[in-house]
């Protein structure tokens, strides 16, 4: 039956692209069924806890994505009073971070001259943050005493500094009020700490996923730009954070106001919830190379159980040769090259940023055996896995701004 087998063929592909996407949804739902048996061990197992339970908690952190942030317990459109914006600004700050951070709310309050958002800037001991041959002054210290309706954490990673305990639990006693809690990027490691984005989703910049899994386990990581689960913001970078207080702002005042703010800041639109933090190679090619920004991201999501360069040529629907055509016209080297090349950057981070084991790493990144990750990664970088994990060792920490919590440094 000669009709019969490009129908069969059709839906063998589409079947294996579907598997191929969709392994990081699986690791998720894995991820999650492992995190919500941790964080409701009694009510699950203890309490005699159903599978309709776990549902119901499902749907309730879907309903906290989407349940619009109130501030005091009134909607802002109808109260007279500004919302009292307190942000936190944490070494290592750059002023960049601090004025996407703000941004958006200095904005809505020129929109119509009217006071809507009053803030004031703090730190942990009240002292301006330096940075390099600029100072960003803050309006005094963070403490239990501060009145707020949004408390804003800003930081561009993270840096232990003396005290630093006394301010995680003071991040807590605000929370326990009832008041909303956002992170900007290095934020969101205080506010780990700090036990409030339990069970929560959290936007953490991809280059933080790999360490911020592995010290907060408990934490539903996200590759979105940002993310509101109920009382918790967070966003995975400062440009993330204009787009997230901007539609905060919208939420509150409406679309049109929205619009506003995002016209005064010239931004071109304000971005959703649900985008993705993108790949640098599909965000400069993918709106002319389709394909080629496809075989890209399955990659980028098969880095553990890697494609051969026949299946992914196959999931994309060209051949080997014409996929091999656009990677050396628009790469300047081949799929399988560049598919080693990523695999390779990814080990090497889990090395520098995480304390797995190198056996665990080199199969976390699809290759076969120790020696096989060896050989590959010397070939590469000139040294080993073990002389990576030496040298960064070597440095007192992991990454460079990211403290591993064993030492205390002045944040002067």
């Amino acid at each position: 039956m000669p009709g019969v087998a490009p129908a069969c063929r059709q839906k063998r592909d589409d079947s294996r692209k579907a598997h191929a996407c969709s392994a990081p949804c699986k690791r998720w739902i894995q991820r999650l069924k492992i995190r919500v048996a941790i964080l409701n061990v009694h009510a699950f197992v203890l309490e005699g806890g159903s599978v309709p339970r776990l549902a119901h908690w499902v749907r309730e952190c879907d309903h906290r994505r989407l349940a619009p942030i109130r501030f005091a317990s009134r909607r802002m459109s109808d109260h007279p009073d500004p919302v009292h914006v307190a942000v936190v600004l944490v070494a290592p700050c750059q002023p960049l971070t601090a004025a996407c951070t703000i941004a958006p709310f200095l904005a809505a309050n020129q929109i119509d001259g009217r006071l809507r958002y009053e803030l004031t800037c703090y730190s942990p001991d009240g002292r301006p943050l330096a940075n390099g041959p600029l100072a960003l002054g803050v309006g005094g210290r963070f403490g239990d005493a501060i009145a707020c309706d949004l408390l804003v954490v800003a930081a561009d990673a993270l840096l232990p500094f003396n005290g630093h305990a006394l301010f995680t639990t003071q991040l807590a006693r605000h929370a326990s009020r009832g008041i909303p809690v956002a992170g900007v990027r290095g934020g969101l490691w205080w506010l780990a700490r700090a036990r409030l984005l339990d069970g929560r989703r959290a936007a953490v910049h991809r280059e933080d996923a790999a360490l911020f899994a592995e010290r907060h386990p408990e934490v539903l990581l996200s590759n979105r730009l940002y993310e509101q689960d109920g009382e918790r913001l967070s966003a995975s970078c400062p440009a993330a954070a204009m787009d997230l207080f901007t539609a905060l702002c919208g939420q509150q005042h409406g679309i049109d106001f929205a619009a506003a703010i995002a016209e005064r800041l010239s931004l071109e639109r304000i971005r959703r919830a649900d985008e993705l933090q993108r790949v640098p190679h599909t965000l400069r090619i993918g709106a002319t190379q389709p394909r080629l920004a496809e075989a890209l991201q399955l990659m980028e999501a098969n880095v553990e159980e890697p494609l051969s360069t026949e299946e992914i040529a196959e999931l994309v629907g060209i051949s080997r040769r014409q996929l091999e055509r656009l990677f050396r016209q628009h790469l300047d080297t081949l799929p399988s090259r560049h598919y080693l090349e990523l695999r390779l950057a990814r080990a090497r981070d889990f090395l520098r940023r995480t304390s797995r084991s190198i056996v665990q790493i080199g199969l976390a990144c699809g290759f076969s055996s120790g020696p096989h990750f060896s050989t590959a990664y010397r070939a590469r970088y000139g040294i080993t896995p073990r002389e990576e994990r030496a040298r960064s060792a070597g440095f007192g920490s992991a990454e460079p701004g990211i403290g591993r919590g064993r030492t205390s440094v002045s944040q002067s």
